[in-house]
């Protein structure tokens, strides 16, 4: 009995620090909570079969607007690692995050070089104010493909600080990762390389295509917001249409996730056609890759 009982003891005592030690137990996943679906990509590409990820933002929900829930916080908490974009994008709940995180925490803009925004045209043309939306650079760069190689080779960096004996694994699956978003990239080109002049101007809801329009010889002739939050004065939606019409841009973009109501009244005004042009995964593109192809798309077909 005092053999048993003993035994008892010491496979409670063992699950206990199994359950205390989280994703440093051999064997077990390591726990990472991310902020969006694209962060999550980079986070699987790397990790592979070594985590397990958790985003806090839904597909088809607004991270401009978007509020943690106390389970959410919870799992920040007991994550190994936590993967945030910055440069502003997470606002809403950056600081709820960092006062949760016990684990490791990486803001992918304190790595990597980010982007101004475009200069283009908005309202009274005054460019991007760094008081409003999400601040001077531009967060967006998972419409880059080689920022998106970045983000997974620089997730696999501290996914082999928190496992060693995994580092060089993870930077493998970093590096084709890689191959794969390069692969994207030549078809991306290849489909928009033969655009007419108009078709290279970009009017879309709001400032999300900075990286996306540099990368493939676009222009960003406009936005109606800078923030998805505002609304447009009448001024600004006027100034927006004046320079569609001096242009001569025939079509214009619409983001599934956002209203579609200024678009259609500045289609209304111009006679441009309105395309959907996502600028994060939805469920009908999930992957990076499958979303540049999407946008070129939109962009270059009839």
């Amino acid at each position: 009995m005092r053999v048993r009982f003993l035994a008892a003891v010491l496979t409670a005592s063992a699950l206990a620090f199994a359950a205390c030690s989280g994703g440093d137990a051999p064997g077990e996943r390591l726990a990472v909570v991310v902020s969006e679906a694209p962060v999550a990509e980079w986070v699987a590409a790397a990790g592979g079969e070594e985590v397990s990820v958790r985003t806090l933002v839904p597909l088809g929900a607004d991270i401009h607007t978007f509020t943690l829930s106390p389970d959410d916080l919870r799992a920040v908490g007991e994550a190994d690692l936590v993967v945030l974009v910055g440069a502003g994008l997470e606002a809403p709940f950056e600081e709820a995050v960092r006062q949760s995180v016990r684990g490791r925490l990486l803001v992918l803009a304190d790595v990597i070089e980010f982007e101004p925004f475009p200069d283009a045209a908005h309202g009274d043309g005054d460019g991007h104010p760094d008081e409003e939306g999400h601040g001077p650079l531009d967060p967006h760069i998972w419409l880059d493909p080689d920022r998106s190689a970045a983000a997974a080779r620089a997730i696999a960096q501290v996914l082999g600080e928190l496992r060693p004996e995994r580092r060089e694994q993870f930077a493998a699956n970093a590096e084709a990762y890689a191959a794969k978003l390069a692969e994207a990239d030549v078809e991306v080109r290849s489909l928009l390389a033969n655009l007419p002049e108009e078709r290279r101007y970009l009017v879309t809801f709001h400032d999300a295509y900075g990286y996306f329009a540099r990368r493939y010889g676009l222009e960003i002739l406009g936005f109606v917001v800078e923030n998805p939050d505002e609304e447009p004065s009448a001024a600004q939606v006027a100034a927006l249409i004046g320079r569609i019409r001096e242009l001569g841009v025939t079509r214009i973009y619409r983001e599934p996730q956002f209203s579609a109501r200024v678009i259609d009244q500045i289609a209304r005004e111009t006679g441009a056609e309105v395309r959907e042009l996502p600028s994060h995964p939805t469920p009908e593109h999930r992957s990076l890759p499958d979303l540049w192809r999407a946008m070129a798309r939109a962009i270059a077909g009839d």
